[in-house]
């Protein structure tokens, strides 16, 4: 007789996974997800397959594919509605509209935040998850080019902070600068603590602040202080934005040859390839 049931196996494994998420080490973690999955029967606890590949979707996102990450995430939500777990349902939307928002399906991952913004403000109760829903609408509205709207959205939308939460608030500024309004862009920022910002927040906007000065020598210095730091991580949707911010900029100041540069790191980003090796 094994010393644990399949399931407690699988709990196990993923457990493993999902230390391996945190330290980073994202192909670890996704070798421990698929083998949760394959010990996973369903008679202790039929509910858990969902809980893997929702966190399994995350792994596969960062580190292989945005379109492996959104099945795994559609299919987790699939089978909560087939065991009549709704709650967890829901809280899978905010999940998806990220993973399309990478395939830049931005009317389908609208649509996806849409659900979470009212599942997550009423129904679940959960501040947490709502605030979540919240800062991922504003990073579908910016990539899209919707930067007045974003404005708007995060007026309409308050997230309270005071826990030291960010979130996507920091594209606030950027918005601002993108429509023009460059002491609006400077104001904004101001209103950060740079205690609460994460290392490709105080990135962004260092190279904010430069583009704002016409400091060229400082602007290639923050582009690639923000290309290392957003590699290292693998965040795939701020590299979005940095390549958005950096074609937009090179397109004003007619810098054909990096502007070129810009367009080929984006078409990298876009297809799950880090533009600099780490």
């Amino acid at each position: 007789m094994p010393a644990f049931d399949n399931d407690e196996t699988a709990l196990i494994l993923y457990l493993k996974a999902f230390q391996a998420r945190k330290r980073m080490a994202f192909d670890q973690s996704i070798q421990y997800y698929a083998m949760a999955l394959d010990s996973f029967n369903g008679r202790l606890w039929p509910q858990l397959e969902g809980i893997i590949k929702l966190n399994y979707a995350q792994s596969l996102t960062i580190a292989s594919s945005y379109y492996d990450g959104y099945l795994s995430a559609k299919e987790a939500h699939d089978l909560f509605v087939k065991h009549g777990n709704y709650v967890r349902a829901l809280m899978c939307y905010n999940n998806l509209a990220n993973y399309l928002l990478c395939l830049q399906s931005f009317s389908a991952a609208r649509t996806c935040s849409e659900k979470a913004l009212l599942s997550m403000g009423s129904f679940t109760g959960d501040s947490l998850y709502y605030r979540h829903a919240v800062t991922t609408m504003l990073i579908i509205l910016t990539l899209e080019g919707s930067f007045e709207q974003a404005i708007q959205f995060a007026k309409d939308h308050p997230v309270d902070w005071s826990d030291g939460f960010v979130g996507n608030l920091i594209l606030i500024p950027y918005c601002y600068y993108r429509l023009g309004q460059k002491e609006c862009c400077l104001k904004e920022m101001e209103k950060f603590d740079p205690d609460l910002l994460e290392s490709d927040d105080k990135a962004l906007f260092a190279l904010l602040k430069a583009i704002l000065r016409e400091n060229s020598a400082k602007i290639e210095a923050a582009k690639q202080k923000m290309l290392r730091i957003c590699c290292r991580q693998k965040n795939w949707l701020m590299l979005m934005v940095l390549y958005q911010l950096l074609i937009d900029y090179y397109k004003s100041v007619n810098d054909l040859e990096l502007l070129v540069d810009a367009y080929e790191g984006n078409n990298k980003v876009l297809r799950h390839q880090l533009p600099l090796s780490i």
